[in-house]
């Protein structure tokens, strides 16, 4: 597939994965990291134990909502429409963005499918 650009997120995990495809791939070119498809902003909390991160999740003021997440990634995705309309695009991220990305299209993300 003739990708017309390739796009990840800034965070390390998402420029390994990129890393890893233009090494498999030498035809993709060069990734742009892009900060509008980082995974959520969690401030103080990074790297918190999931369970726990998620009992105490109403009394966080510096977490990022998932309305500002989805229009950050929804910025990313527009202007790329808009400069790119028609074209397929490579874009690595990470499961909060994607599954925010689906609900607000109307789709349900379930155990890795979508429905």
């Amino acid at each position: 597939v003739p990708f017309a650009g390739c796009y990840a997120s800034d965070l390390p995990r998402a420029q390994q994965t990129a890393q890893e495809l233009a090494s498999t791939l030498p035809a993709l070119g060069t990734f742009v990291l892009d900060g509008r498809i980082r995974e959520r902003d969690v401030g103080r909390r990074q790297g918190m134990p999931l369970g726990e991160f998620k009992r105490n999740l109403d009394s966080y003021d510096d977490v990022e909502s998932t309305h500002a997440l989805r229009e950050r990634a929804m910025g990313f995705l527009l202007e790329r429409a808009a400069d790119q309309e028609g074209s397929i695009l490579l874009v690595v991220t990470h499961g909060g963005v994607i599954r925010s990305l689906f609900r607000h299209s109307g789709k349900q993300v379930r155990n890795g499918g979508v429905y």
